[in-house]
């Protein structure tokens, strides 16, 4: 939902990292998370969240205590084949993200619209989450929800700040996977799955907080389909993070996200995605000829190497669910940052003169 650009920098020198440096040698010095440092580029930050004079679109929503708010948009954050983000302020200046529908002439492509805004709907609605974005409202025009109303999160998609820095250390890894595998525990125990894992849907917020983003792809379950058992076999995602099971449109469950997992620690590690894919529409036996044997990244350690490989299971009767994933050995040690610390850093932000 943010795009506000962030630095990466080594929290020893405050100067930003070598990037001629090989990613070895950054994950010898870095042995900890807590060298890792974010800092918001302040001429990107500045410029964007100054003052505009354009107003996109303006607005009225509602919120889970029944008020009426309006909203003013300012900027894109981003726009997809169904909906277009706007950053936007409400009449009690906070700033808030906006999802609208775009006007679509195909019926089909607006009923496939109206579907996949219904399901974030109802997966977002009773989730609360430190690690998960938060609805805050919904716009409704001749009884129809148009927009959603969710927190607006400055930072960092997760993909870009692999790109750059080509591969996270170990002790970053286990702090990301934590709160994500956490975050998925909890949705599951909601019975909803996301089915969209990755690292774009992942922001870097502070420090080393991430929230997961961009439930559009996501699925109110029925209790049984949280077991073995499911009727679910629709094929979405992205192919890269996709379990075997849903690329071949077969039955799938919630340990779908689980694969997903898997494929996200690999592309920490590695800097690279787990499977390159040429197209959306590469057929099974073509990913399968890149994917053979156990999967191993010679810079993770074995335990880590084995949590990533436990999420990799090709069998998904086989494969573990998110509760389970959080005994293991390589996060259960791990705290999630404190909700105080999350909370200053929100109240900072909304104090910034930098803000419109």
């Amino acid at each position: 939902m943010g795009v506000a650009p962030l630095k990466y920098f080594d929290k020893t020198t405050k100067v930003p990292k070598n990037t001629g440096e090989s990613s070895n040698t950054r994950c010898k010095r870095d042995s900890t998370y807590s060298n890792f440092y974010f800092d918001f580029d302040e001429n990107s930050y500045n410029s964007f969240y100054q003052q505009p004079s354009y107003v996109y679109r303006q607005g009225t929503y509602r919120n889970k205590n029944k008020e009426t708010l309006t909203y003013s948009a300012y900027h894109i954050l981003g726009q997809g084949s169904f909906g277009i983000v706007y950053l936007a302020k409400n009449n009690k200046n906070d700033l808030v993200a906006v999802k609208c529908k775009l006007p679509l002439n195909d019926y089909n492509l607006m009923q496939k619209s109206n579907m996949l805004f219904k399901g974030e709907l109802e997966a977002l609605f009773n989730l609360k989450h430190s690690c998960i974005v938060r609805l805050l409202g919904v716009e409704i025009e001749y009884n129809e929800v148009t927009s959603l109303v969710m927190e607006h999160i400055p930072g960092e998609p997760m993909d870009k700040f692999i790109y750059k820095n080509r591969s996270l250390n170990e002790s970053l890894i286990q702090l990301f996977t934590k709160q994500i595998v956490s975050a998925i525990a909890y949705m599951h125990s909601k019975f909803v799955m996301h089915r969209d894992i990755k690292s774009s849907n992942i922001m870097i917020v502070s420090n080393t907080w991430i929230k997961l983003i961009d439930f559009g792809m996501a699925k109110r379950l029925n209790v049984d389909e949280i077991g073995f058992s499911t009727s679910t076999s629709t094929m979405v995602g992205t192919i890269p993070f996709m379990a075997p099971e849903v690329r071949n449109f077969q039955s799938y469950n919630s340990k779908a996200d689980i694969f997903s997992i898997g494929a996200l620690i690999y592309e920490m590690a590695n800097g690279d995605p787990f499977v390159r894919v040429a197209h959306e529409y590469m057929t099974e036996t073509i990913i399968l000829s890149q994917v053979r044997g156990v999967v191993n990244v010679p810079t993770l350690s074995p335990v880590a190497n084995s949590f990533m490989q436990y999420c990799l299971i090709r069998d998904a009767n086989r494969r573990p669910c998110a509760s389970s994933l959080l005994e293991h050995p390589f996060i259960s040690s791990i705290s999630i940052p404190n909700q105080k610390n999350q909370n200053l850093f929100k109240k900072q932000l909304s104090q910034s003169k930098l803000l419109f």
